[in-house]
């Protein structure tokens, strides 16, 4: 069976001219989007194994950090931690979810699942990043949110039950681009 998309979103897929899923506003724009993947998900997407713990972690973006000081404040990011084995030592691996600049989420069913089939598969922990969106957030604030959740991953490895020194990234789409 095909999938019945919200008419704003349909149009948006199907490429008309004028079509902003943002045009309701951003936060409005990217919840709608996001809960028609997520039910897209839900009907076609593979069971979610569980992980031995998730974790969010709010991290400190530092203005001084910044790729554009002159333009950024001091914020923190959310990262989520997944565990596949509790009490084990593991490498981590962190997972950017895509969504062009101005949509995604760490929250989105196929991020989830993607980060709990990553860290069973490959038998290691994986953080997710929940990154600065345009057009609230221009560039470089993406940038700045995810190395500072990767320098917090290495500063704080042994707390966190991960093996210092043992960092892979990688994304989908825009947080490809990133990594």
């Amino acid at each position: 069976p095909s999938a019945v998309l919200d008419e704003v979103v349909q149009r948006h897929v199907d490429g008309a001219p004028g079509i902003d899923v943002l045009s309701a506003g951003a936060a409005d724009g990217r919840r709608l989007l996001l809960d028609q993947l997520d039910r897209s998900f839900e009907r076609s997407g593979r069971p979610v194994p569980a992980v031995a713990t998730e974790a969010d972690l709010d991290v400190a973006v530092p203005a001084a950090g910044s790729l554009r000081p002159d333009a950024a404040t001091d914020r923190s990011v959310r990262m989520r931690l997944y565990h596949p084995q509790a009490g084990r030592v593991l490498p981590v691996h962190v997972l950017l979810h895509g969504g062009a600049w101005i949509s995604g989420s760490g929250d989105e069913q196929f991020t989830i699942a993607s980060a709990r089939h990553r860290a069973r598969g490959a038998r290691c922990a994986v953080a997710t990043v929940e990154y600065a969106l345009a057009p609230e957030d221009p560039w470089p604030a993406a940038l700045d949110d995810v190395r500072a959740a990767v320098a917090y991953l290495t500063a704080h490895a042994a707390e966190l039950g991960l093996r210092p020194g043992v960092c892979s990234i990688g994304g989908v789409s825009a947080g490809a681009n990133l990594a």
